[in-house]
């Protein structure tokens, strides 16, 4: 089985080390990016499998990211990322699956799995 490919996209450079590490020992390839800009230059260097992403970043917010990367890619499950639960709530409108920070990482990696399982048996992926 190929290595799976992240795309984490938070402008809070803990986060994203955070990201490496953790989810890098899940035996996942994990790339990350500051903000929207980045993350599209980097989504069409390499195949990307699953999207992570912050609401709160400057310049494009993560709802205005999910959508563009939906628009190039409707098939990519996305996950938001954020620690404001009315996002969240809101969530279901343009991404696939929410998960509050500070949750166990046990938790986004299910998702993460989840929605990787949907796309290997081709199933259309569900908004949240």
């Amino acid at each position: 089985m190929k290595c799976r490919t992240l795309l984490c996209v938070d402008d809070d450079p803990g986060i994203r080390e955070l990201y490496e590490v953790v989810l890098g020992s899940y035996g996942y390839e994990v790339i990350v990016a500051a903000s929207g800009g980045p993350a599209l230059k980097l989504f069409h260097l390499q195949e990307i499998d699953v999207v992570l992403l912050d609401y709160e970043m400057p310049g494009m917010n993560g709802a205005q990211l999910a959508a563009e990367l939906k628009r190039r890619q409707p098939g990519l499950p996305i996950i938001m990322i954020s620690g404001h639960h009315p996002v969240l709530g809101k969530a279901q409108q343009f991404v696939n699956a929410a998960v509050a920070k500070g949750e166990p990482i046990e938790k986004l990696v299910d998702q993460i799995e989840i929605l990787l399982e949907a796309r290997t048996q081709e199933v259309s992926l569900p908004l949240a």
